[in-house]
């Protein structure tokens, strides 16, 4: 998968979420890159409760994580029960298409292939 991450023209810093400026140069030549979503889970919690019942009641608890991708930038994301940190995930769509969710690589060194 790819993500479409705003990218500085003059300095070249990739940057989640979209901001008016740099977030290192402060300029604003900011452009739309597609990037590989590939990276490393950094932290991850499990979510017991919800201050919105409606949101998530159903998916409690819910385990989310931070992961560093390869181009400098962190997301928060859905994280497998089973991933631990350190590893290598490939991030996609989670179903519903409401949210992004991590996949443990199994051969840390692999690509994953397209899912586009």
């Amino acid at each position: 998968m790819t993500l479409d991450l705003q990218v500085c023209a003059c300095c070249g810093t990739a940057q989640y979420p979209p901001r008016s400026v740099c977030r290192t140069c402060l300029s604003e030549a900011l452009e739309a890159r597609a990037m590989e979503a590939i990276g490393t889970l950094v932290a991850a919690a499990t979510v017991h409760r919800s201050l919105d019942p409606g949101a998530f009641a159903k998916s409690l608890p819910l385990r989310i994580g931070t992961v560093a991708l390869e181009s400098s930038v962190r997301m928060i994301v859905l994280v497998p029960r089973d991933a631990i940190i350190g590893q290598r995930v490939s991030l996609r769509a989670a179903s519903g298409g409401h949210a992004i969710e991590a996949v443990v690589l199994a051969d840390p060194s692999a690509r994953p292939r397209s899912q586009d």
